[in-house]
């Protein structure tokens, strides 16, 4: 009988794949996105590292880029231009996702919950220090970004913005935490996706550290998308418990999500943004004109916006062409 000898995974394995998990993350954050030559460097330290481990470049990759340059050759035949930037970018995203995966392979999930809620466990006493000591703090956080190099234009709906990769203030308040990503609504979505994992990861045990501090660290975003994907996730454990302590927590599980859309943030802010998103489309629009400043739509008129756009395009989508869309022309 021949035994197969088990792969032991080395300790610098595991170092590099918790790297390329916060490689990945970093680069969700939005803030390199003007420099894409520079972004090129660490996906091909990634790629080196897969490489020096696996030897070879596996087919299904050169598949899925296939696709994504078929993809672009269709827009190039439908628009008679193309738009390097565009596909460059992509190209860095598919690639990254894709050898970050298959370097941390059956580990992933359970990296990525590890380095989100670590990311989790920084912000809490950086966000009490904002909500005690903002002006000061804020003060620190602009004099590090600098130091740091950081220069991004995207400021979202922040009146105060500084960004230092393991932190952001970008709020107009001192009451919300934004984390290592650029808003309080992206951070909130990541924690989410991390409590979920947690979930899996434990066998849907609610006792756990990690469970904790993800859960403290989402309600400290105050952001409406967060809770309502934390609501999700607790749809997600009621379905999944399957035992008779998961039925019983049925109704406390409605309870809870009652309570939690009576948040001042929740129903009303939502019934607020929903009640004709038409006119508030057009009053943005004018607004915009008027100051010509950017203004943020909101979830519904933006959506309004964009199915404009789908309607151009229901196919094969605008891609690149950003001067095609709604967006651009208004």
């Amino acid at each position: 009988m021949i035994k197969l000898q088990e792969y032991k995974v080395t300790g610098n394995e595991i170092i590099v794949g918790y790297i390329s998990l916060i490689i990945l993350i970093v680069f969700s954050n939005e803030i390199f996105i003007e420099n894409m030559a520079y972004n090129y460097i660490p996906l091909l330290l990634i790629v080196f590292a897969y490489l020096f481990r696996y030897k070879s470049i596996p087919i299904i990759y050169w598949k899925i880029l296939s696709v994504f340059l078929l993809y672009n050759l269709i827009h190039l035949i439908i628009y008679h231009d193309a738009h390097p930037l565009f596909i460059s970018r992509y190209l860095f995203y598919i690639s990254l996702a894709f050898f970050t995966i298959r370097i941390n392979f059956n580990n992933f999930i359970e990296r990525l919950e590890k380095v989100i809620y670590y990311g989790a466990l920084i912000s809490l006493p950086l966000f009490v220090i904002q909500y005690l000591f903002f002006s000061q703090f804020y003060a620190t956080m602009s004099l590090l970004q600098n130091f740091l190099g950081i220069n991004s234009g995207i400021q979202h709906d922040g009146l105060y913005y500084a960004n230092t990769i393991i932190y952001t203030i970008n709020t107009t308040n001192n009451d919300r935490n934004c984390g290592f990503m650029f808003e309080p609504g992206a951070f909130g979505s990541l924690l989410a996706i991390a409590i979920g994992l947690n979930l899996i990861n434990n066998n849907f045990k609610l006792k756990n550290k990690r469970l904790i501090i993800l859960v403290i660290a989402l309600i400290t975003t105050q952001s409406t998308t967060a809770f309502l994907a934390l609501i999700c996730v607790i749809l997600f454990y009621l379905v999944n418990k399957g035992s008779k302590k998961g039925i019983i927590l049925i109704p406390v599980g409605i309870v809870l999500i009652f309570l939690l859309f009576q948040l001042p943030f929740m129903y009303k802010k939502i019934s607020e943004l929903s009640n004709n998103p038409d006119k508030q489309l057009n009053n943005t629009i004018e607004l915009a004109n008027d100051s010509q400043k950017v203004q943020s739509l909101g979830r519904f008129a933006g959506l309004l916006l964009n199915f404009e756009d789908f309607r151009k395009s229901p196919v094969f989508g605008i891609g690149g062409h950003d001067a095609l869309t709604e967006k651009s022309e208004h």
